[in-house]
């Protein structure tokens, strides 16, 4: 979008204020990469052998640095020239994995869990200040012809969810508050008490004492086995001008140009690797609805599992300002609570959600209600007045009072999509063990719209 490539400039009405600001940051110091990928089984157990994302270097082991392994833009030092045209969206290329840190192997249709440390910034929201209340939003773009030379501003915001953004390379797949509503640094805080204490965990080897983030995300459906499907993992995290920072307790805010004071991204990519398999899942299901989430188990040890939430919508954040955000159940996040995209429902802010709760008609038909409602009929009250059918000089005078339920107006489209047998393994494709995977059709509930 043109508001992404436009040089980076400073809100004139402001202008003081943001000149300040830009004189006493500090350069940036965050420090997030995707560290495991795996796959989710139809119950929301993480399942499988992990994957990891591209140039991963374990913890522990010699040359683990986070200076080797996190890809900031722009860089520290470039000073106010912002991100450039020539800025690739990954540090490393297709083929930097190593065989004890492999790419994952999965299929199409399955839900996998990108998976992260927050490192502070959201159980310490306001190191450093004037940052997204959501602390910041998760992008991931899929694409089966990813290349070396691809460019952050060709896709961010570019890509769309009908892949005809662009080069139409790809596509928007999934946007994400950072904050995923559950995980947290042991540091302290009252955030990362508070979910000590409701997401309580033992000190594990991968974790430690610490609750990792995580993306569930749905690797679409129409892969093709035997390919390659990259995802970029965009986290956007500016510093804001002060009178930006409330209006993006919704995710939405801009990458740079007005009102940004400091542009700040980290990504990764992470490359699967597209198997054929014939997996049914644990209710013998072959594909798992998102409107069906009857297998998921509840109660499940969080270290280890994915957020329902997550799995039932793909878009949580909507991906442009001024466009309705889809419903998410997240919780609106606060600059001193918790926020998120999952579990946690800790935050002041309350539900967000713009799915509305019936549709009523201008007609005397039955009223259409949204999917997934809990909303009553909405059939409007009926009338005790008398029929109009009588002559008009046999009628007394009647004063009618007539109650209706507030009116929401919604136009509903609905595909027909015919039923998809998975594929049978081939030899030259390979297969994968049938361990029970979470599967689903990629929601087009709010594939419109949106760019």
């Amino acid at each position: 979008m043109s508001s992404i490539k436009t040089p980076f400039s400073r809100m004139a009405s402001a202008a003081a204020l943001v000149v300040f600001l830009a004189g006493t940051i500090t350069p940036a110091n965050a420090h997030t990469w995707v560290e495991q990928v795996r796959r989710i089984a139809s119950n929301g157990t993480f399942t499988g052998n992990p994957g990891y994302s591209r140039g991963m270097i374990a913890r522990g082991t010699p040359g683990f640095a986070d200076d080797n392994l996190v890809y900031l833009l722009p860089p520290n030092g470039r000073g106010a020239g912002g991100i450039l045209d020539t800025d690739k969206i990954a540090r490393f290329s297709k083929n930097d994995y190593t065989s004890d840190l492999p790419r994952l192997s999965a299929s199409p249709g399955e839900f996998i869990a990108l998976r992260y440390q927050e490192n502070g910034h959201v159980s310490l929201p306001d190191a450093p200040p004037n940052k997204p209340l959501n602390r910041g939003t998760v992008f991931i773009y899929g694409t089966d012809d990813a290349s070396d030379d691809d460019t952050l501003l060709d896709i961010h915001r570019v890509w769309n969810t009908e892949g005809t953004g662009g080069d139409k390379r790809g596509k928007l797949i999934a946007t994400r508050n950072y904050d995923d509503g559950q995980c947290s640094q042991r540091n302290g805080g009252p955030i990362s008490t508070s979910r000590g204490k409701k997401f309580a965990k033992g000190n594990d080897p991968l974790q430690g004492d610490d609750l990792w983030c995580q993306v569930d995300v749905l690797i679409p459906e129409d892969v093709k086995p035997g390919s390659t499907y990259t995802m970029y993992w965009v986290w956007d995290w500016p510093t804001l001008a002060p009178e930006l920072v409330q209006a993006s307790k919704n995710g939405i805010f801009p990458t740079q140009g007005e009102g940004v004071v400091v542009p700040q991204l980290y990504t990764s990519a992470v490359d699967i690797d597209i198997a054929s398999t014939n997996v049914i899942d644990a209710v013998g299901n072959l594909l798992f609805s998102q409107s069906d989430l009857s297998t998921y188990a509840e109660g499940q040890d969080p270290t280890n599992r994915a957020i329902k939430k997550q799995l039932e919508e793909m878009f949580l954040v909507s991906p442009e300002d001024g466009v309705e955000k889809p419903d998410n159940g997240a919780e609106k996040p606060g600059s001193g609570g918790d926020s998120g995209n999952g579990d946690d429902s800790s935050s002041d802010g309350g539900k967000i959600t713009s799915r509305p709760s019936a549709t009523k008609t201008a007609s005397d038909a039955p009223a259409a209600t949204a999917i997934g409602s809990d909303a009553p009929s909405s059939d409007a009250p009926s009338s005790d007045a008398p029929s109009s059918d009588a002559p008009i000089a046999t009628q007394a005078p009647v004063t009618v009072t007539v109650t209706l339920e507030p009116t929401t107006l919604v136009t509903i489209v609905t595909k027909t999509v015919n039923a998809v047998s998975a594929p049978t393994p081939t030899p030259d494709e390979g297969g994968l063990p049938d361990d029970g995977l979470l599967k689903a059709k990629p929601s087009r509930r709010w594939a419109r719209g949106l760019y």
